[in-house]
């Protein structure tokens, strides 16, 4: 399919197998993952390949960890915002 971009270029994308959509590649490298609960999860992670297959080998040692019983409650107090952890101090 081709499509013009916001400069006026054109590209030519493959289709999709029921031809309503084009494939583009996207900036970013996605990855695919099951948490804890079993649930297929699918999130963004890094512009680079190897920095984004590196955060998903943590995210699926986190799972494991959490899995065999060895989460550390201190993971999730790191990713809380400093204003929670204000408020609850008050």
């Amino acid at each position: 399919m081709r499509v013009r971009d916001r400069d006026g270029r054109v590209a030519v994308y493959p289709l999709t197998r029921c031809g309503s959509k084009y494939l583009k590649s996207a900036a970013k490298w996605y990855g695919q993952y099951t948490d804890e609960h079993g649930i297929v999860r699918r999130v963004p992670l890094a512009t680079d390949k190897a920095a984004a297959q590196q955060k998903l080998a943590e995210l699926q040692r986190r799972v494991e960890r959490i899995r065999l019983g060895l989460h550390d409650p201190v993971d999730d107090a790191i990713l809380r915002p400093l204003t929670e952890h204000l408020e609850d101090f008050r």
